[in-house]
């Protein structure tokens, strides 16, 4: 079971203490997650519909895990590693060093590298680093290795050491000039493998012996041609694997012992038909994992135990996996295996399985990660898994699946349909489109039902008035000619006599990416030169009886349109374009639906939406966008529907590494949330991939002019490492409360309270706390009321 203390939005419901103080830029980490994109969301009587290219939906628990030997269940307290991570290593005191690529850990800022004790909790630990790959502990020093040029804010070139207590970086510096993969401490020596070759001044070609306590590289030089993946020292010598073909002197494929003096390969010779990618040593058997189909002179797919002494592969013979072993840790009960594999031993097994020690066979071990496994390690009571997924446990759904409202998990509804790339429900029934073609299911039981098979893809679908409307990249439907765009009965799945009939676009074919519906008219943006028997420049309104465009035509919109969101007298256009109506609006304009004319709203994004709602009176965008009025945002936003001022609300959406591109597919809204989906990794320090369920910005819309209009509350520098500013604008005079919070709903400091004057206001904060004493880093929340309307940000300390 994941632990209560982890999930940040319980803790922020203490936070905030009402439920009419909506919450900034919070995750609900209740919501699961998926093992890919999400392109199509919508939500419909306390149910979200999620559609996309996925195989499997489960709990967010991020990218390392304590799991039960035995069922298989996640252990609390679950780190919720937001992040990919690399290596870990025991503190020797029951906990874990980890590292990787990862920016959170339980909700604080960690890059790089954390330190979990005995209990599950984060330490204060907080060396900093990014692009680590390897770690070794020994006598209280923790020997990192990867592909960094700094530290803890000094230099240190791919390897560095660090006092395991403080989190101090030692004066170890051997350098090397190319990534250090993998590392291990033995007799004193640390021994590094990757791809330099040089470490410390001396040639040291893919593999290197250095001395733990001076940095000096020793004389001790294998020399392998290719790659070491895995080290393990054991009985006076060093069995390495990897993809060479020599090493230390002799010709050994794929896997050697070392003699740790002489750097010499000894007389085992098990050889390896391929790659080996793992070692484990438990005894006097080393085990073996990776590419290999043939080991120790005998036929052993992927995963083999080898005599120690000899070399020969003894009698366990394991099921094998079905494609290649990247990690293995070893207990008495069972040898576990990570890597990409989907079934071993016939038995359906994603990424991590456990064989018996004894006869081999497959266990019924089965946590079900979302992405691969690419280490192991094992104490006394768990096995912990880590690597680039962000989900165990969870149940299967191809391309389409539902979640519910009140608990975030899956429910029953299980249709199949490949990949579903737009949604839309009506009348109990979600229409799905994508591969193969269109479906009609019942919300429930979920049968699948495929209507018209196009001959490409359906991007975007919308149901009115008993029609429903598919836009997309086809040229024929259900039997019928319709170039991107078709009207289909929403009962029976004929296709309709209309036909707009989109003209060649600057892809040279049309294509129609969005549609909205308004009474008697259908909007279709996308790259087409002319539709409706008119000439159209991406943009069109089409009379929804005759397919005919009318007069309304805001082009050219110079790159296409790609979202569509109307509200009462005006429509709002996102996309690629920098014009529109004539006037300069970047990627997003409101147009008057009766001129055309863009009206003075001008949010001014940088880079290209691909999704757009509108909830009251706020405006919800995403996709590649790096800014909105001048103010940074990562991929999705919210904006003031009258002002075209952005709120005070910027959920980070991240790749599998920082600052990477993770486009928001889809959004949509009910009275609490924001659901998106897209191709993102995780939501800030919250490890959702794919789909996540965001509170909703405190300020919704303009408000009641009485009131004084929205309450926009902002820090800078956020994050911070000394002091932030925190700033706000009263438009009359207010009763004004402003303190900050940290996560479990405690009062950390009060910077103000009583009656204010209109006009804006500032306030400092040095990251001290009530007694005067600095905080230690993490999340914290500055919360303000002025009158009956609050604000809430969150406010990261660095350092």
């Amino acid at each position: 079971m994941i632990s209560s203390r982890f999930i940040l939005g319980m803790a922020l419901a203490l936070v905030l203490g009402s439920s009419d103080a909506a919450v900034a830029q919070v995750v609900d980490t209740n919501f699961w997650v998926t093992n890919g994109i999400v392109d199509a969301v919508a939500e419909s009587e306390g149910t979200v519909y999620i559609g996309g290219q996925f195989t499997r939906v489960g709990p967010a628990t991020g990218s390392f895990v304590g799991i039960d030997e035995t069922t298989g269940s996640v252990l609390g307290p679950v780190p919720m590693v937001a992040g990919v991570v690399s290596a870990v290593a025991p503190d020797g005191g029951g906990g874990w060093y980890i590292g990787g690529n990862f920016w959170a850990v339980q909700g604080e800022p960690r890059q790089g590298l954390a330190h979990l004790d005995a209990a599950g909790d984060l330490t204060a630990w907080d060396p900093q680093v990014r692009n680590l790959r390897a770690l070794a502990v020994d006598n209280g020093t923790v020997y990192v290795g990867g592909y960094f040029n700094t530290i803890a804010g000094q230099q240190r070139l791919r390897l560095a050491a660090i006092d395991g207590t403080t989190g101090a970086l030692l004066a170890w510096n051997p350098g090397a000039d190319g990534t250090v993969n993998e590392l291990v401490v033995s007799g004193g020596t640390v021994y590094a493998a990757g791809d330099f070759t040089h470490v410390g001044g001396e040639p040291r070609s893919r593999l290197a012996a250095i001395d733990a306590a001076t940095g000096s590289v020793t004389g001790w030089n294998p020399d392998p041609d290719h790659g070491v993946t895995a080290m393990v020292p054991g009985g006076g010598v060093l069995f390495v694997s990897g993809s060479f073909f020599n090493i230390g002197g002799q010709p050994r494929s794929h896997i050697a012992a070392l003699d740790l003096t002489t750097g010499m390969a000894t007389s085992w010779n098990p050889f390896a038909s391929s790659v080996v990618n793992a070692l484990a040593l438990r005894g006097g058997t080393v085990y073996a994992g990776g590419v290999f189909t043939s080991i120790g002179g005998q036929p052993r797919p992927r995963v083999a135990a080898l005599d120690a002494a000899t070399g020969a592969a003894t009698s366990w013979i394991p099921d094998g996996p079905n494609s290649h072993v990247q990690a293995l840790a070893v207990t008495d009960q069972a040898v576990y295996v990570g890597g990409v594999f989907s079934s071993v031993g016939g038995q359906p097994r994603n990424f991590l399985a456990a064989l018996d020690s004894e006869t081999g066979a497959v266990t019924a071990f089965d946590p079900n990660p979302n992405e691969p496994v690419s280490v192991l390690a094992a104490n006394e009571t768990a096995l912990f898994a880590a690597g680039g997924f962000t989900s165990l446990g969870g149940v299967a759904r191809t391309g389409l699946a539902a979640l519910d409202v009140a608990t975030g998990t899956a429910t029953n509804w299980n249709p199949t349909v490949g990949a579903a790339f737009a949604l839309a429900v009506a009348g109990g029934t979600v229409y799905a489109g994508g591969d193969p073609g269109i479906s009609a299911i019942e919300s429930a039981p979920g049968a699948a039902k495929i209507w018209s098979i196009p001959d490409g893809q359906v991007l975007d679908l919308c149901v009115n008035a008993g029609t429903l409307y598919a836009a997309g990249i086809f040229q024929t439907i259900g039997g019928e000619t319709r170039n991107g765009l078709a009207a289909l009965d929403a009962k029976t799945g004929s296709v309709t006599n209309w036909a707009p009939n989109p003209g060649l676009g600057s892809f040279g074919t049309p294509v129609v990416y969005s549609l909205a519906v308004d009474a008697n008219v259908v909007y279709a943006g996308g790259e087409f030169s002319s539709i409706g028997g008119q000439p159209r420049n991406g943009i069109a309104a089409l009379d929804a009886v005759t397919g005919l465009a009318t007069a309304w035509n805001p082009g050219p919109a110079f790159g296409g349109v790609s979202a569509f969101a109307t509200q009462e007298d005006r429509v709002l256009a996102a996309g690629d374009f920098f014009e529109i109506g004539g006037q300069k609006r970047h990627h997003l304009a409101a147009l008057d639906a009766t001129t055309a004319l863009p009206t003075s709203w001008n949010p001014d994004l940088f880079w290209s939406p691909t999704s757009l709602v509108i909830d009251e009176g706020t405006v919800f965008v995403g996709g590649y966008i790096d800014s909105v009025g001048g103010e940074p945002c990562s991929h999705l936003a919210a904006i003031d529907g009258a002002s075209g001022e952005p709120l005070n609300w910027f959920p980070e959406l991240m790749g599998g590494l920082p600052n990477v591109p993770s486009n928001v597919q889809a959004i949509a809204v009910d009275a609490s949330r924001v659901y998106v989906g897209g191709e993102f990794r995780s939501v800030g320090v919250a490890p959702n991939a794919g789909f996540a369920a965001i509170f909703k910005p405190a300020t919704v819309g303009v408000g009641d002019p009485a009131l004084g209009g929205p309450l926009r509350l902002i820090a800078s520098p956020n994050p911070f490492t000394s002091a932030s500013e925190l700033r706000f604008t009263l438009q009359q005079s207010s009763e004004v409360r402003l303190g900050i919070y940290d996560v479990s709903g405690r009062l950390v400091r009060a910077l103000d309270q009583g009656q204010l004057a209109p006009g804006p206001h500032h306030f400092a904060w040095d990251g001290r706390d009530r007694g005067d004493t600095e905080i230690r880093p993490g999340i914290y929340f500055v919360k303000l009321t002025a009158g009956t309307r609050r604000e809430t940000a969150k406010i990261v300390k660095l350092r």
